[in-house]
């Protein structure tokens, strides 16, 4: 098992509560909830996506999910258009 850290965090009063509704409606406490979102948004940004949360804890498991989304070509910056061309 994963040593835990124990930290306090600074949020506004409303924040909180919205966070914590949040999580009762998924049957969750705050902390599951938070941990939840910051799992599925490091998950999001490293296999860069752009659309809906993953929700699976194993991304690898769901490489043919994965190959079957659209595919959309990348875009180049405007300095790379310059460099590479279009």
């Amino acid at each position: 098992m994963a040593k835990k850290i124990v930290t306090n965090l600074r949020i506004d009063d409303a924040d909180w509560r919205q966070i914590k509704v949040q999580a009762s409606e998924l049957d969750m406490s705050a902390n599951e909830y938070l941990i939840y979102l910051i799992k599925n948004f490091s998950l999001k940004r490293e296999l860069g996506f752009k659309g809906s949360i993953v929700r699976e804890e194993a991304p690898i498991w769901n490489l043919p999910k994965l190959a079957k989304m659209p595919n959309k070509p990348l875009q180049f910056k405007k300095d790379d258009d310059t460099i590479y061309g279009e």
